[in-house]
């Protein structure tokens, strides 16, 4: 899915994180986690850079990141033609004195392309008016010799037919309406985030280009099937998948990469049933380790109680002043916080006790060994079954 814009969120206490917009669901309720917050919160948002629609520069009015994000899903679905009747819409809100266009408003002209004609080959006004002369648009023009026809005004031609229909012209051509917008989209969408009922999606992908299907995981063998049958092929090493969204985002690159569709429906099992209370935990440890093998990073999971996270940890700052508020009571804290590097406090400390800092908070093991103590062990029984 393409890219609409680079987005900076802020969170609780100093939380924030760049991403790139439109967010798959697993995506977003990730950004949560790292921004300590849950679905019913609403990080505040700051555009970064605009990656695609630019038209939208400085016009994008106040609204939550859902309503962003959903704005921006609808965007990269909309194919070329589309997507310039959508920047002709938005020069028609231009047009009406507005300072800004509100968030609502942006979704229903997304949604609206289909209640617009495009001429994709007209360019400027002049253009405009040969197409409707030519067209029969213009009475006054049936009947005419090609030399009489020559000398019309097309450009004056073009302003006046333009003026009628409230078109606009873009870069991609000459946008008018057909029929009426739509209204109050955003009452029709889930915006707020929800988990999904999948623990990851791929696209299936055929030889032919056009063939291509999207299969939850885990899958049954019977949706297996189904989905092979899609795309016309009749075994898996026929075809190629990408995973679109993933319980955790981390391998998501992982499971495209599998051997096989039976090792990406293993370790969806694995995430699956992973409980919803240690999916923090387990993401913070993932990026800590930085494993590379799938089979090592779902072995993972086995092992979590292993582990301590500290989500309240963001920084050094954070372990310092954590540790200085269990010695001591808070107004203590708060007088000795001046004279004190929370910062060389908190390294200290970090070295100590052998903590990893994440996006998620500090991770680190139970026993105070290092991270990855014990991880060359045998494996598993079900880390077998992963490698056959």
């Amino acid at each position: 899915m393409d890219k609409i814009m680079t987005v900076e969120l802020s969170g609780k206490g100093d939380s924030y994180a760049d991403v790139t917009l439109p967010l798959a669901p697993y995506e977003m309720l990730d950004t949560l986690d790292k921004l300590r917050m849950t679905p019913r919160d609403e990080p505040t948002w700051e555009i970064l850079e605009f990656l695609a629609h630019r038209e939208l520069h400085d016009w994008i009015g106040s609204g939550s990141v859902y309503e962003l994000n959903a704005l921006c899903k609808k965007l990269a679905e909309l194919n070329a033609q589309e997507s310039t009747v959508f920047e002709g819409l938005v020069e028609m809100e231009k047009g009406k004195g507005l300072k800004i266009i509100p968030m609502h408003r942006l979704l229903d002209l997304a949604y609206s392309t289909g209640q617009c004609h495009l001429l994709d080959e007209v360019h400027n006004t002049g253009q405009l008016g040969r197409f409707a002369a030519e067209n029969g648009f213009v009475p006054e023009a049936d009947g005419l010799s090609d030399e009489a026809f020559e000398l019309l005004d097309f450009k004056r031609i073009g302003e006046q037919f333009m003026r009628g229909e409230d078109g606009v012209i873009v870069r991609g051509g000459y946008v008018a309406l057909d029929g009426d917008l739509a209204r109050d989209v955003w009452k029709t969408l889930a915006l707020t985030p929800r988990k999904p009922d999948y623990a990851a999606i791929v696209q299936v992908l055929g030889e032919a280009p056009e063939r291509e299907a999207v299969l939850a995981l885990p899958a049954s063998p019977r949706e297996m099937d189904a989905a092979l049958d899609r795309v016309g092929a009749p075994k898996w090493s026929d075809v190629s998948c990408v995973c679109l969204d993933c319980r955790v985002p981390a391998l998501r690159d992982r499971i495209t990469e599998a051997d096989n569709i039976a090792i990406a429906n293993r370790a969806a099992e694995y995430l699956y049933r992973l409980p919803e209370a240690e999916l923090p935990k387990y993401k913070a440890l993932l990026a800590a380790t930085e494993v590379t093998e799938l089979h090592e990073a779902l072995d993972l999971t086995l092992r979590l109680d292993e582990y301590i996270l500290s989500p309240k940890q963001a920084s050094y700052e954070d372990i310092g002043l954590d540790r200085l508020s269990v010695i001591m009571g808070k107004q203590e804290v708060e007088t000795l916080r001046p004279y004190v590097s929370l910062y060389q406090y908190g390294r200290a400390l970090q070295e100590q006790y052998r903590l990893a800092l994440t996006d998620y908070g500090s991770v680190e093991r139970a026993d105070n060994q290092p991270l990855m103590a014990q991880a060359q062990e045998q494996p598993t029984m079900d880390r077998v079954e992963m490698t056959q």
